[in-house]
């Protein structure tokens, strides 16, 4: 990412307004940090709004649920579901594939970290 300000060899940084940022279908995606460690990203749905089926990656999803509500459906066939409220938290066992869903009439971010990361 080329808006990173490497601080020294001990910090980098990532300032207010610089992430990287994709549109995955419905989902606008801030990328903060993205290494082979880890992946560190917000994630902002619009009312009403899916994300694709994420096929699951081989590491451990941890999903903090910072504004609004999110469904977050697990994509093996079990048809489970957990309902997030803000301040709820999901960690989603590896390689485990996943949708989440704004069931709610305001936008819902969700704060993503995925190690290690891919």
């Amino acid at each position: 990412m080329d808006t990173k300000e490497q601080v020294d060899d001990r910090f980098t940084v990532v300032r207010s307004g610089e992430t990287n940022v994709f549109v995955d279908e419905n989902e606008a995606v801030q990328m903060y940090f993205k290494t082979p460690k880890m992946n560190f990203a917000i994630g902002v749905l619009p009312p009403g709004c899916k994300t694709p089926m994420d096929p699951g990656e081989p590491g451990i999803y941890v999903a903090y649920v910072l504004e609004g509500e999110a469904i977050f459906e697990a994509g093996d066939g079990s048809s489970r579901t957990e309902w997030l409220y803000e301040g709820d938290s999901i960690l989603i066992k590896e390689s485990l594939p996943h949708i989440v869903f704004n069931p709610s009439d305001k936008v819902s971010r969700v704060i993503w970290a995925l190690a290690p990361g891919h």
